[in-house]
């Protein structure tokens, strides 16, 4: 498919497209990972973040959610 066509298909523009086919022609399948996100470091450990929403969960009474991002 072309750039074109698979913006359209994917609803994206064309340089997302060129920017993700050339990092997965330089690196290969790994080069399609998500990059590491710029700004302040995390402050809370995994571990504090669970116990966080674990309680929070239980407040509520839902189920805690997998995965969840914090």
């Amino acid at each position: 498919m072309t750039p074109r066509a698979i913006s359209e298909k994917l609803d994206v523009t064309a340089p997302v497209v060129f920017k993700w086919r050339k990092r997965y022609l330089e690196q290969g399948i790994e080069g399609l990972n998500d990059l590491a996100c710029p700004g302040q470091p995390r402050k809370l450990s995994e571990k504090k973040v669970q116990e966080i929403l674990d309680k929070t969960c239980i407040r509520y009474r839902k189920k805690p959610p997998t995965g969840a991002c914090a």
